[in-house]
This record gives C-alpha cells, structure tokens and sequence, in this order.
C-alpha cells in the first residue's frame, strides 16, 4: 500500500448569505445583512420572504463569516475561449433496458492502439475528463498512451438529462448498456479499465455489486473521490440533517431539471430555487453565478486556486447548461448513511462483496471540500478483506479538493499519473496470465 500524508488544513467555513442576485467582486461590509437589488421586483420580494424563514438556520448551523470572493472575472470578453483542436470522436446513441436515450463518445488514438479500452463516468456535475480548454485533459493524456477512450453520458448528462430518475438506473441501465456497445465492438470478452468519479464511483459499484454487468469484461476499477463509501465533510453532513433536498424537490414540483446559465430560461419555481441555493454556507465564494448556485446544492465542488479560469469559465458558461435534481434524492440518502444504498435505502449492494473481484485504485483529495479520505480508505480496506489476491492500491493527493483532482491545473502530473501505472500494472497481469494459458 503507498504511504501518503492526509493534509490537516481545514479552511474556515464560508457563508454566502448576502447574495441574491450576482455576487461580483465586493466583499460584503457586514456579515449580518441580507444585501438586495435596491430595484426588487416581485420576484424577488417573494424570494426574500423564503430567506427570513431559511437563512436564521443556516446561520445556526454553519456561523456568519463570509470569505472573500476566490474569482473576480466580471470581463468575462477577456477570455480566449478559441481551443486548440480537440481530438476528434466517435458519438454513440444507445437506448437503455428501459427505453431511455443516453450517448457515449468514443476517441480512437493515433498510432498504436492498447487492447484495453478505457471507460469513463462523470460525477453528478462537470465533465471532469473531457476539458477543450486543457492541453492536458484525462481523454487526451489516455489518447497520447495509445487508449481507446470511451466516455458515457448518461441521463443526469446535460446532453441527455431525464426528469425523473434514480442512481440505481444510471447503475442498472445505463452503465450496463454502455458497456455492451464497447462489447459489441470488441467482442464479448474484451477487458474494460474503468474510470469513475463522484456519482459516477457510486454508480459503478451499483452496476457491479447490484449483479447487473460482470467483473470479467472489467480489466480495473480506478475512482476519484467515490467508491462504495461515501464520506462526507462536516459541512455537508450538517447540511444533509435539514430537509434541503425535499423543500428543493417540493419547490421544483414537476420540473426537476434546473437551468444553471445565467439569463437561461427559467420557471419562477426554479427561480426560487436558485435564489435560495445561493443562501447555503460554503467554503469557497465565487462571482459566477452558476458556481455558486452548483456550490448551494454540492458545495464548492473544487478549490479555485486548482483550476484555470479559462476552465472555469467554460464549466460555468459552456458546459453545465443545466443540472438534474432528481438523482439528489437517492445521494442524499448515500451520504446520510455513508454507503452506496438503493433508492429506498435499502441495503442491496455492500452485501455482495463476491460481486466485484477487481484490481481497484481509490485516490481522494487530501484537502477534503466534499468527500474526506475516508471514502478510498474504507473501500481500500473493504477489497483487501474481500479479495486479497487482486492488486489493490489507495493514494491521497495533498492539495487536491474534489473535482480538482481531475480539473486541476497540474493534475496531469500529480493525479493522472496514479491512474495510468495502476492500469500498467493491471496490464502486466492480464499478460502473464494469457501467456502461463497459452
């Protein structure tokens, strides 16, 4: 097992209470005041009468300070969003067990081709792999070790976002699906290195240990901040023993799919909505709008000082138009209970261990924003005890929050470099073993 140092530096927790409009560049002269438009409308004087009754308990809970806005782009003309050009792919479109329509990109690389292709699952929010402002991307970086690259989008993608779905369906039709299509382009016994993050970790263990794809066409499992577990921060613990979710829900009605672009088309029940998230305590203040309404919801998903802007404005403005809630539900019960349960949480998947015999890699942040290090560390000791004949590997990356460990400026040589030798290694037994056959 590597030996890694967990960083203990914990940063002051911040509260945005006094935003409900955009929050640009000023910092609030006293955390006690609610600041307004001085021009409300009706909207907003209804959105007020939500705060006076949420914001004494956020309060309560998390304190009053406010930290200084980490992003300051009010120009956001100045950015050069012209990419260098992306590597040409391959769109999917599948239809699932259930009759829904999801997608899957493919990249084919130049040059010699590895005869494992790689899969790769988002978390709940963020393409996380898949970065045109990036010259060195996880699609790219895998492209450049001669991996085919497959990228999934399922039903809380928002090329595909369904407005009513759990995370057991993203593990019990779309993830199966997906797979089959690779399998139906490589032959049933093609050996797949799996790559997940977040919501995208959880699933992929639903889909194994739920019984609903088999651990033969799996090569490895390698996930980011996600595994079986789901270990929370104190703050979104906290945040988890108010009914946010359901006053969310019950706000949305219907609709469950929220617009997160500014100026985008929106219900006033999905007005109210966002105007609230934009209440919740976080650690990280930031002047766009659609971070800090994903930040309401998650919670800062990354640490800011880790990425460009440049991916910052296109994660913002470009590529998360909107965000389905639905799946919410089923994460809050995950993260109450601290593992992977189905939608009724029930325990269905923890109790089938037989379930995933892989060679795994969990790595976490160690400069814990939304799961701690205990997610990898719990899952790392759960393989060991389960299948100890399969290589298993645990690496905490100091500095490193959420999400940044795949956006981050330096990821491609402080976290992808984990990934491709646990693949490599994987490799090397998959190798002896076909030759010890033959």
């Amino acid at each position: 097992m590597l030996s890694t140092v967990v960083s203990k530096s914990w940063p002051k927790w911040g509260c945005n209470l006094g935003v409900l409009g955009r929050a640009w560049a000023q910092p609030l002269p006293n955390p006690n005041c609610l600041v307004v438009n001085p021009n409300p409308n009706p909207k907003r004087k209804e959105a007020r009468r939500y705060s006076t009754r949420v914001r004494p308990k956020l309060q309560i809970s998390y304190g009053r300070s406010i930290q200084t806005p980490q992003l300051l782009h009010s120009d956001s003309s100045s950015f050069n969003m012209s990419f260098k050009s992306y590597p040409p792919s391959i769109l999917h479109e599948i239809t699932t067990g259930d009759g829904f329509g999801i997608t899957c990109k493919q990249w084919i690389p130049d040059g010699e081709k590895k005869p494992y292709p790689a899969f790769l699952i988002n978390g709940y929010v963020h393409d996380v792999y898949c970065l045109p402002t990036e010259p060195r991307d996880m699609v790219r970086t895998l492209l450049d070790e001669g991996y085919e690259t497959w990228l999934l989008q399922p039903r809380l993608h928002p090329a595909n976002p369904s407005n009513d779905f759990t995370m057991d369906d993203i593990g019990k039709y779309d993830i199966p699906s997906a797979i089959a299509k690779v399998c139906e382009l490589h032959g049933p016994s093609v050996k797949i290195h799996v790559i997940a993050h977040c919501a995208g970790g959880l699933s992929i263990h639903m889909a194994l240990m739920g019984g609903h794809i088999s651990p033969v066409n799996i090569a490895s499992l390698s996930c980011t901040n996600s595994s079986m577990y789901f270990k929370l921060t104190k703050l979104n613990l906290i945040k988890l023993t108010l009914p946010l979710i359901h006053i969310s829900m019950a706000i949305l009605g219907k609709d469950t799919i929220l617009p997160l672009i500014e100026n985008s088309k929106e219900s006033y029940r999905q007005w109210i909505l966002k105007s609230i998230t934009r209440l919740i305590p976080r650690y990280e203040r930031c002047t766009y709008d659609e971070c800090t309404v994903v930040a309401g919801v998650f919670g800062n998903p990354y640490w800011h000082e880790n990425i460009t802007p440049t991916l910052h404005h296109w994660l913002n403005r470009q590529a998360q138009v909107t965000l389905p809630m639905s799946g919410l539900r089923q994460i809050a019960k995950i993260g109450s209970t601290g593992h992977i349960v189905d939608a009724t949480g029930k325990e269905v998947y923890l109790t089938h261990p037989e379930r995933i015999p892989l060679p795994t890699l969990y790595l976490s942040g160690g400069r814990s924003i939304v799961a701690t290090p205990e997610t990898s560390l719990l899952a790392h000791q759960y393989m060991k005890l389960h299948h100890p004949g399969f290589h298993h590997k645990r690496v905490v990356v100091d500095g490193f929050g959420h999400s940044d460990v795949l956006l981050g400026e330096e990821s491609y040589k402080k976290v992808f470099p984990h990934i491709i030798s646990h693949m490599k290694f994987v490799e090397q037994g998959l190798v002896a073993d076909s030759n010890a056959k033959n």
